[in-house]
């Protein structure tokens, strides 16, 4: 427990992060698993809010897709990460943001609409690779 605590008075993790940290630490897996338990009964360990967190803090700078895939590579729950999109889609407006992402790239790479088909689409692949959704692509794209 005590190693527990020192790990997350730095940082928060989820709970699958600290398990392999610990296991990699060589605890014992009984011990790990009722030390996970007790943490998560005091809500020192909570999937949920640190993908609330995530969501929030990378909002603006990364595609919804881009954020999901960074949760579940940390381990987060997918019913985690769809709580905190919806808890977060209440407060801010998600697509705008991803829209106002995609103008400010577009902006930093001298895209212009009258741009050629091969243009166009190589910066819509740029865009995907992103993880922009190919509708929102579009939607930015017509309006700059």
């Amino acid at each position: 427990m005590r190693r527990c605590g020192d790990l997350l008075s730095r940082q928060d993790y989820t709970e699958r992060r600290l398990l392999e940290k610990l296991s990699a630490d060589g605890y014992e897996q009984e011990e790990i698993e009722a030390a996970i338990e007790s943490l998560k009964e005091a809500h020192y360990l909570d999937d949920y809010r640190y993908a609330l967190t995530y969501v929030r803090y990378h909002s603006s700078d990364r595609s919804r897709m881009r954020i999901r895939q960074d949760l579940l590579t940390r381990g987060c729950k997918e019913d985690a990460i769809e709580a905190a999109f919806r808890e977060i889609s209440e407060e801010t407006d998600l697509e705008q943001e991803e829209l106002n992402q995609i103008r400010e790239l577009l902006r930093k790479r001298g895209y212009r609409e009258d741009a050629d088909f091969a243009k166009q689409q190589k910066m819509m692949a740029f865009l995907y690779r992103k993880g922009f959704s190919q509708e929102i692509i579009r939607r930015a794209m017509q309006s700059t």
